[in-house]
C-alpha cells in the first residue's frame, strides 16, 4: 500500500512538473472564468424588456387564477386607452406630441402584458406542483445553457495524455512497465492519478463559475420550481432551478472520472495526442447525438451529453437514476479495461 500511495505521489509530482500543463491549467481557468462573466444573466437592457420585468415585479409571485386575472384586467385597461387614442382615428390637428408618446407608450406596455398573458397561459397548464410567475427572459436562456461549457472537459483531454504518454516519450515506459512494479503498481496509480486530476480540474471549474455568478447576479430567482421558467412548464421533475443546477454539479463530477477512463483507455490504444484528443471528441459528439434517444448508452459522461440542466425537460426521476448507475457502471468497466489493457503493452515491451 505504501508503494502505491509512493507512486500516486510521483505521479501527481510530475504532471505537475510539465511547464505545458500549468500554462494549460492557467489557460482553462481564465476561459472559465470568462464563460462564467460572459453566462451570467443580466438586467433586462431594452425597454420592452423593462416593462416586462416590471410587471413581473407587479404580479410576481405564486401563480395562481386570481394572478391570470389580473393580468387579464391590466391588459383590457391598455386595450381601452389605445381604442381611445388611436392616432389614426383622430384628427392631425387634435394629435399632440404627448399623445402620440402616451399612444406608443401603451403600445409596447400591449406587447409586454401579451407575452405576460402566454407565459400565464402556460403557467395555468402546470400540473402537481404551484409555479411562480418570474422574470426569465435572460434566466431562460442561462439555465438552458448551464452545464454546456465544456472548459473542464478541454483540460481533462489535454492533461490526462499528457500524464499517460509522458513515460513513452522519455524511454522510461521500456524500464518501468515490463516489471511486476510496474503492472501492479505504476498503472493503477497512473489511472488513480487521471481520475484525481479530472475530478479537480472539474470541481475547480465548477466553484470558480458558482462564484463569479454569484457576485454578478442574486441566486433569489433560481428558487423559484423549475415549472416557473419558460420551456419547462410540462417537466415531469419537481424542484427549484437551483437544486437541478447543484444536481447537474454533482452529475459533471460523476462523468469526470468516466471521461478521465476513457481518455486513458485511448491512451493505451493510440501513441499520439492530437489523434487521442481527436478520438476523444469524435467519441463525445457521438455520444451527445445518442444521448438525445438512448441517453444509457451514451459514450461516457453523461452530464455533459445529457446537455445539463435542459436535459431535466426530457427525461423522468427514473431514467435520470437508471442513467447514473449506467455511468457508475461505464466508469468501472473503463478502469477495468484499462488495467486488462495495460498487460498485453508490458509483455510487449518484456520481448
Amino acid at each position: 500500500m505504501n508503494r502505491f500511495v509512493t507512486a500516486f505521489r510521483w505521479e501527481m509530482k510530475k504532471l505537475l512538473c510539465y511547464q505545458r500543463g500549468w500554462f494549460l491549467l492557467i489557460l482553462i481557468l481564465l476561459l472559465q472564468t470568462g464563460i462564467a462573466f460572459i453566462a451570467a444573466p443580466v438586467q433586462p437592457e431594452s425597454f420592452d424588456s423593462s416593462l416586462y420585468a416590471d410587471y413581473i415585479e407587479l404580479f410576481g409571485g405564486v401563480y395562481s387564477e386570481d394572478t391570470a386575472r389580473a393580468v387579464h384586467a391590466e391588459a383590457d385597461k391598455v386595450d381601452a386607452y389605445i381604442a381611445l387614442n388611436d392616432p389614426a382615428a383622430l384628427t392631425a390637428g387634435a394629435v399632440t406630441e404627448s399623445q402620440t408618446e402616451q399612444y406608443l407608450l401603451a403600445a409596447m406596455k400591449r406587447n409586454a402584458l401579451s407575452e405576460l398573458e402566454a407565459k400565464c397561459t402556460q403557467l395555468a397548464t402546470v400540473q402537481g406542483v404551484q409555479p411562480s410567475l418570474t422574470y426569465d427572459l435572460e434566466l431562460t436562456d442561462y439555465i438552458l445553457r448551464y452545464g454546456y461549457h465544456y472548459i473542464s472537459l478541454i483540460g481533462i483531454a489535454f492533461l490526462v495524455p499528457m500524464l499517460m504518454l509522458g513515460d513513452r516519450k522519455n524511454g522510461m515506459e521500456q524500464i518501468l512497465f515490463p516489471s511486476a512494479t510496474g503492472k501492479a503498481i505504476l498503472v493503477p496509480a497512473k489511472l488513480l492519478t487521471a481520475v484525481t486530476i479530472s475530478t479537480l480540474l472539474t470541481a475547480v471549474c465548477a466553484v470558480l463559475q458558482w462564484t463569479i455568478i454569484s457576485l454578478r447576479w442574486n441566486f433569489g430567482a433560481l428558487t423559484v420550481p423549475i415549472q416557473s421558467i419558460t420551456g419547462f412548464e410540462q417537466c415531469m421533475l419537481h424542484g427549484s432551478v437551483l437544486q437541478w443546477i447543484i444536481f447537474c454539479e454533482v452529475l459533471r463530477m460523476f462523468s469526470a472520472p468516466a471521461l478521465a477512463l476513457l481518455l486513458c483507455f485511448l491512451c493505451m490504444l493510440i501513441h499520439k495526442e492530437p489523434a487521442i484528443i481527436a478520438s476523444g471528441a469524435i467519441l463525445f459528439w457521438c455520444g451527445t447525438l445518442i444521448a438525445g434517444k438512448c441517453p444509457a448508452a451514451s459514450v461516457g459522461f453523461l452530464s455533459q451529453s445529457c446537455a445539463g440542466v435542459s436535459a431535466i425537460q426530457m427525461y423522468s426521476a427514473k431514467e435520470i437514476i437508471w442513467m447514473i448507475v449506467i455511468l457508475i457502471l461505464k466508469t468501472g468497466l473503463l478502469g477495468w479495461m484499462n488495467m486488462k489493457l495495460s498487460n498485453p503493452n508490458s509483455m510487449k515491451h518484456r520481448k
